[in-house]
Parts: structure tokens; sequence; C-alpha cells
């Protein structure tokens, strides 16, 4: 999977430039907590499938390894 758009907030956030977010090598789960990440895998793979899921929560990582709360709905 590869990030096509981020928006100058959300790279801002997250500590990294815009072209880094939306280099062709960049892989995107590192910005997912460890912790987070089984669940966001197997939530993504639901949405791929259309299938449905329950809103949940998890954890991003910025460069610097700070942890932001996030939602999904």
């Amino acid at each position: 999977r590869r990030v096509v758009y981020v928006n100058r907030l959300f790279a801002q956030e997250m500590g990294y430039s815009r072209e880094e977010l939306c280099a062709s090598d960049f892989d995107f789960m590192i910005l997912i907590d460890p912790g987070s990440v089984v669940r966001v895998r197997s939530n993504f793979e639901k949405h791929m499938q259309r299938q449905k899921f329950a809103p949940y929560e998890y954890d991003l990582v910025t460069k610097e390894r700070k942890k932001i709360a996030a939602i999904k709905r």
C-alpha cells in the first residue's frame, strides 16, 4: 500500500514532510504504534474486502516517537 496524498497539517503533526510520507518506499505502518498494528492491519483488510468493523482506538507514532491517540470510525 502507498500513501498518495497527505494534508499539510497531518505531515506537520507527524514530523514528516509530505514528500517523505508520499514516497514510493515509505512504509506507512511505521506511523502505527506497535501495540496497535495487529488491530489496524486486521481492520484494514476488512475495509479492503468491504467488510464492516466497529469503530476502534489506536495510537499513531510521530517521527520523534511521540504517541498520538486516534479513533477510526
